[in-house]
């Protein structure tokens, strides 16, 4: 018996060595019935034959001292069987239908390099360990930060809101790979996000007023006009929850697209006290497009014109399309194009 279970030599071109990868594969293979022949498979992990199964000659007896175990359950369960190896010492017995066709048992021979099998390649032995939250990271990074500044520059959103949730974007990405706290790109993302909301809060604080290009002709001294800032509610008509706005562009929705002028808010009744030029812009409309509701409100108002509006009190120029102006002072009041 003790001849049938002592490996053959590292350089006996009979050994196979396999790794952990390949364990099943290899077992499945040497322990089927129709194939049997008294072998040693070594099980290689980092380099190092750790285990050997030894296939044993029919009619042979395993080692009294090893601990008997089903194929199946190796099969299931081969690397908890593997650790159970190496702490206890005892060898372990593959019994199939209730005999013995294997011997499974610690070793520690070194694998010669040709010997290796695993396909899974291996950094040196003093190599640091690699983080697998980091695999990629500059590339998925990178692709991020392409993905969500086209999204934000297509939004037409400022820089600062870009790069603001750019950094988000980042943030979410790591927190939802389980980045360790310390990650330096999580960290990274977060100062920035920060600093970048400080920046906003502080810019809307104290930089100075946005305004629009001053236009090729304005009008002097220019119309004051009143705004009607309501919009339709089937047949009624109520208060837009947005008040009306000037804009340093003549286009719609400026209160996502980062082109509203801040302090020029007005409601219904209030005005502005200077257009001075007219234009053409994107469309804008005081209902509902997705709706039939309002299609017989006698107020549904749309149009492209815009008046270009000089205050007074801030020498602020910028545009307000003439849908939030009463009804009175639309048509463009004979004002010289912008």
């Amino acid at each position: 018996m003790a001849d049938a279970i002592r490996p053959p030599p590292p350089q006996d071109p009979g050994r196979e060595v396999v790794g952990l990868v390949e364990l099943s594969r290899a077992l499945g293979r040497l322990l089927d019935p129709t194939s049997r022949k008294e072998d040693v498979v070594g099980v290689e992990c980092d380099g190092v034959v750790r285990w050997e199964f030894v296939v044993l000659a029919k009619g042979s007896t395993p080692p009294p001292e090893a601990t008997p175990l089903a194929v199946h359950e190796v099969s299931a369960r081969t690397l908890e069987v593997l650790n159970e190896v190496d702490s206890s010492g005892r060898p372990v017995t593959l019994e199939e239908d209730g005999q013995a066709v294997a011997v499974l048992r610690p070793t520690a021979y070194v694998a010669p390099e040709t010997q290796v099998h695993d396909p899974a390649p291996r950094p040196p032995p003093d190599a640091p360990a690699r983080d697998s939250n980091s695999v990629g990271a500059r590339e998925a990074v990178l692709t991020l930060v392409a993905v969500g500044s086209v999204v934000f520059a297509a939004l037409d959103l400022p820089p600062l809101l870009i790069g603001l949730g750019v950094a988000i974007i980042v943030l979410v990405w790591r927190r939802m790979a389980g980045a360790p706290l310390r990650d330096p790109l999580q960290a990274g993302a977060a100062v920035a996000a920060l600093a970048l909301l400080v920046l906003l809060v502080v810019g809307r604080q104290t930089l100075p007023k946005a305004s629009a290009p001053p236009p090729r002709k304005e009008a002097s001294p220019g119309r004051v006009i009143v705004v009607d800032n309501r919009v339709t509610s089937g047949n009624e008509m109520r208060e837009d929850k947005f008040p009306t706005s000037l804009t340093t562009r003549p286009v719609a929705h400026c209160g996502t697209r980062g082109c509203n002028i801040t302090n020029t808010e007005r409601e219904t009744g209030g005005g502005y006290d200077a257009a001075v030029c007219q234009r053409r812009g994107e469309r804008i409309t005081n209902g509902d497009d997705s709706s039939r509701a309002d299609d017989d409100n006698p107020r549904l108002f749309a149009s492209t014109a815009y008046y270009g509006v000089r205050l007074k009190a801030t020498d602020t120029f910028g545009y307000v399309s003439e849908v939030w102006i009463a009804p009175r002072y639309r048509g463009g009041l004979n004002l010289p194009a912008c």
